[in-house]
Order: C-alpha cells, then sequence, then structure tokens
C-alpha cells in the first residue's frame, strides 16, 4: 500500500455503492492527481512525490441528481435534482491536452473508426434496399430518441459496410447487392449525426474514391456535421479534389465542399481555418458556379464573425 487518504465518502455510501443501492464511486487518475467522485461530492489528492497521498481539496455536494463530473479545467460540474448545473471551480491547473497540427486531439478512442463486423456483415439480403430502409428508420429512431448508447458501435459498422460495399476494391468481387445512390446518402446522413470524429478518415476516403457526386456531397456535409479535422485529412481531400489536377466540378459536390470547410474552420480555427481560406477563396472564382460562389462567401464572412 502506497499510502491512504480520508475522502469525503462516509462508511454508509461507501457500503450502499458496493451493495449496488447507490450510484457507484468514481476515480480520476492523470498528471495533476487522484480525483474521488461521488453523488456527495469529490475529494482529490497529490498521487506522486514527497506529497503523495496529500488530500488537495474536498467538496459536498448537496442534492446531486449522479456522480459530479471533474473538468480537465479544474471546475466540479453537478446536475442538481432541481435540473440546474451548478458548477465549482475548485484547482488552477490544467490539464494538457495532446495536439496536433490541426488542434487539440479528441479524448479517448472508443473503436468507432474501426469497428467490428455487425450482425448483418455476412447477410447478403441483408444490404437489399427493403432491409436497408428498415435498419435505417432504427438507427435514427435510436438518434432522436437519444438511445445509441451500446449500439454505436454496430450501428456505425453496419453503416460503414453499407457504404464500403460501394467502392471499388481491384480482385473483390461486391459482397452484397449494389447500394442506391439514395440510400448510401442515407448512410453518410446518419454516420454524421452519430458524430464520432474517428469516422473522419473513413468519411474523407469515401469522399475521395465514390465516383457519384452526391455521394461526395453527403459524405462532405457528414464531416462537417462532425465539425473537426484532427489530422487534416478531410481538408487535403478537398484540397486535392478542387486544385488541379482535380476533378471534380459538379455543383453539388463543391456545395458540400464549402459548407463542410466552412464548419471545420469555424470550430478549430487556425491553422485549420489558413488552409480552409484557401478552399473557399478558389470557390468564389470566375468559372464556378453562381450557388457555389454564394456559399463560399457565405462562409467566408462567418468566419470573420
Amino acid at each position: 500500500m502506497l499510502w491512504t487518504g480520508e475522502s469525503h465518502i462516509g462508511r454508509a455510501e461507501a457500503a450502499r455503492a458496493m451493495t449496488g443501492t447507490a450510484d457507484r464511486i468514481t476515480m480520476i487518475f492523470d498528471e495533476r492527481g487522484v480525483y474521488v467522485l461521488s453523488r456527495t461530492g469529490a475529494s482529490g489528492f497529490i498521487a506522486n512525490g514527497k506529497s503523495a497521498g496529500q488530500r488537495l481539496w474536498i467538496m459536498q455536494v448537496e442534492g446531486a441528481a449522479t456522480i459530479p463530473a471533474f473538468g480537465n479545467d479544474g471546475v466540479l460540474y453537478s446536475g442538481g435534482n432541481d435540473w440546474i448545473l451548478y458548477a465549482y471551480k475548485l484547482e488552477d491547473r490544467v490539464l494538457q491536452q495532446q495536439q496536433s497540427l490541426y488542434g487539440p486531439v479528441p479524448e479517448g478512442n472508443y473503436g468507432a473508426g474501426s469497428p467490428p463486423p455487425s450482425p448483418w456483415a455476412n447477410y447478403y439480403f441483408g444490404f437489399e434496399e427493403k432491409a436497408l430502409n428498415i435498419q435505417f428508420a432504427l438507427i435514427r429512431r435510436a438518434i432522436d430518441s437519444g438511445q445509441v448508447g451500446e449500439q454505436e458501435l454496430t450501428y456505425t459498422g453496419y453503416l460503414m459496410e453499407v457504404l464500403r460495399n460501394d467502392l471499388p476494391r481491384p480482385g473483390i468481387s461486391r459482397l452484397h447487392p449494389q447500394v442506391q445512390i439514395l440510400q448510401r446518402i442515407q448512410a453518410l446522413h446518419l454516420l454524421g449525426l452519430l458524430g464520432s470524429p474517428e469516422i473522419i478518415p473513413f468519411l474523407a476516403d469515401i469522399f475521395s474514391r465514390d465516383d457519384e457526386a452526391l455521394v461526395k456531397a453527403a459524405a462532405a456535409e457528414a464531416i462537417g456535421s462532425i465539425g473537426i479535422d484532427p489530422d487534416g485529412l478531410a481538408l487535403r481531400a478537398f484540397t486535392n479534389a478542387i486544385f488541379a489536377p482535380g476533378t471534380v466540378r459538379d455543383e453539388q459536390a463543391l456545395l458540400g465542399i464549402a459548407a463542410a470547410t466552412g464548419a471545420l474552420c469555424r470550430f478549430s480555427g487556425p491553422p485549420l481555418s489558413d488552409t480552409g481560406v484557401k478552399i473557399l477563396t478558389s470557390l468564389i472564382a470566375a468559372g464556378r458556379p453562381q450557388s457555389v460562389q454564394q456559399r463560399a462567401r457565405r462562409e467566408l464572412s462567418l468566419m470573420g464573425k
């Protein structure tokens, strides 16, 4: 045993948590220290060094609806039974975030970028139009009701299989019936609503490799819905599409690029916006469809606000 320390948790609360009659007690361990969280409050301790085990602070919380959350900014957030969110500033230290060229790297990795095969992966008729529409409706209801939960990887994997099946793969025959454009667009829209940053590489690949302009537009819009591009893969795909030797001339695809570029830049800022401004400026150039020029100007004006 390295050390022990008295927290805010009493014996009665600990006993209830262990028997399952109350919320389980949670802990956070990072470079700042060790933090114990329960419905009745939170405690912070120094984790290492000569002062290991010393309590940094203790916070009692009354009327919490669930276990509070302790943010990277040193603020304890607690949702009360009175439907009010309370915030308590407990530390000035800020947890350092891993950085990439295009801003903070999203926390955690939940496997959404490479989910396991869905239950329908090997079912040939599961990708026919009728079956697709049934599954799309199921996923949409789950999203609208906020009930995606533990099914997120299953839904994401299924939607990715729908789209991946139509990508050209040399020497590999089609695994399922050809998915129509409308269904591919719907799958991309649902992926955008699920909103996992981990699927940005997949969406950028769909945008680059799918030959259908409407599918390209939907892929770009899905990226814009998610709103982040930590590795710059999406903006790189957009750049390759519109600058020579890029070949994208379709109005809908260009509108999707303009909208997605604006969304990414507004969320992430520099240096993402540096590349984004170049893309949008190119879309304003003579020879582009008028609707594309108008949308690009609008996105640029929104970036300046």
